[in-house]
């Protein structure tokens, strides 16, 4: 299995500015740990992430 994540920030970057930052990255870690930590089958996964979002500083 292979696992392609393309701007995993954005999602971040939204429940940043609208006010539920900690409930996103509660939520976001748990599916990530369970699809890349917990995944016997993962052969490979790539996760790229929003480059804008690059040079704001609460990512």
């Amino acid at each position: 299995m292979i696992i392609l994540i393309d701007e995993y920030d954005a999602p971040l970057e939204t429940a940043y500015v609208e006010g539920y930052y900690d409930n996103a990255i509660k939520y976001i870690r748990s599916i990530y740990s369970a699809a890349l930590k917990g995944n016997v089958h993962l052969k490979k996964a790539i996760i790229t992430r929003n480059i804008k979002s690059y040079k704001r500083k609460y990512i």
